[in-house]
């Protein structure tokens, strides 16, 4: 065997005695303390057979004294002494009663109270209109003599037949026959055709306003009759039952 196993081989033998020393003393110290069973017995009555002294109880616990919490007094609040305000009193002054005036008193009165003569503005010649008379209007004598001469007789004629012409009705004809009225200007022109009577039927009425606004304009009338015609409106009757 060589050095190193020779060694090993050692050591392996001391660690086994090692061990087993330690063991057997392990076991005599276990011997050493047990006791036998009749000297536990005795032992063990021993110590039940004493009584606790007071010196085993537990203290008892401490108790804190309660405090009771300090009422708190309410506080005394001193009364407000309002101020009382004196309210002004208003006196009206009292009125006297009024003397109630007679019948004439107050007709007196009234009559006072009218505005004076002096007073009244004075009325005008013609009080409703501010315009100027037109100086070259013509009064109704004027008109009636225009109304005979030869120059208006032709005219309206001329007139009559143009607007004839110009109505167109193929109805049964009305019991009555209407009145239209109409102005000509100087130039021809018929202004403001308005049914002056009416008929018993408002179509024929109709037919006739449409033929005077297809007449014009008319031939201008003669100069001599364009005051008159300014002034006084063309009535013209519709009745063709003899036509």
């Amino acid at each position: 065997m060589d050095f190193i196993s020779k060694q090993s081989w050692f050591f392996s033998i001391l660690g086994h005695l090692i061990i087993f020393a330690g063991i057997s003393n392990v076991f005599s110290f276990q011997k050493k303390i047990d006791l036998p069973k009749e000297q536990k017995k005795v032992v063990w009555t021993q110590l039940q057979s004493k009584k606790k002294t007071p010196d085993y109880k537990l203290p008892p616990p401490k108790v804190l004294p309660t405090v009771e919490p300090k009422k708190e007094e309410p506080k005394k609040i001193a009364p407000i002494e309002k101020e009382k305000k004196k309210e002004k009193v208003l006196t009206t002054p009292k009125e006297e009663p009024k003397k109630e005036l007679s019948r004439e008193e107050k007709l007196k009165e009234a009559l006072a109270s009218l505005p004076k003569e002096e007073d009244r503005p004075t009325p005008k010649e013609n009080n409703f209109s501010d315009q100027v008379p037109d100086p070259n209007l013509l009064s109704a004598g004027e008109i009636g003599l225009l109304q005979t001469t030869s120059e208006f007789i032709e005219y309206k004629s001329f007139v009559e037949k143009t607007i004839t012409a110009n109505f167109i009705w193929i109805r049964e004809q009305p019991s009555s026959y209407p009145i239209i009225q109409f102005f000509i200007l100087p130039n021809g022109e018929i202004s403001e055709p308005k049914v002056l009577q009416n008929s018993d039927n408002a179509s024929y009425d109709q037919a006739a306003i449409r033929a005077i606004q297809k007449s014009s304009p008319l031939q201008a009338p003669p100069q001599a009759l364009h005051q008159m015609f300014r002034q006084e409106a063309f009535q013209l009757n519709f009745d063709r039952s003899h036509s």
